[in-house]
């Protein structure tokens, strides 16, 4: 019996060279897109990101409201659309007081802007203990 010798082509040993050098370079492209930050990763900081600036509350117990005022500010490099504050409060009693969202005008802030926030929010008893006031927002319209 005769021995058969199958020796590779080399247009097929040529074409996967070919292949994994476009595939070397498509990877080095991605790998520094997202080290300048064009391809946006999970510890990017390229979203949006509010934050509370002087932000405060006044409690005005007799009146059973809680003044807020203060500033938000979008410290990240994309726009925060649809902005809120959410605002919770509990008695000193523990029961919940307040579970709210106040819209902030404008309800678009760019990156690098701020907005100005101011109003009241009501409660029905007496005995606000503690508020929190929180930024939310999404990353789309």
């Amino acid at each position: 019996m005769a021995e058969v010798k199958v020796e590779p082509k080399k247009d097929t040993a040529r074409q996967i060279a070919v292949v994994f050098g476009i595939l070397s370079i498509v990877l080095a492209l991605l790998v520094i897109l997202m080290a300048v930050n064009v391809i946006p990763t999970v510890n990017s900081n390229r979203a949006a990101k509010l934050i509370n600036v002087g932000m405060g509350g006044q409690d005005y117990g007799s009146e059973h409201r809680l003044h807020i005022s203060g500033y938000v500010c979008n410290v990240g490099l994309e726009t925060a659309y649809k902005t809120q504050l959410h605002v919770t409060g509990v008695y000193t009693t523990g029961g919940a007081a307040i579970d709210t969202y106040v819209d902030i005008n404008p309800s678009i802030i760019y990156s690098q802007k701020s907005a100005y926030v101011e109003a009241d929010v009501p409660y029905s008893a007496d005995g606000l203990g503690s508020w929190y006031i929180t930024p939310v927002w999404t990353y789309s319209p």
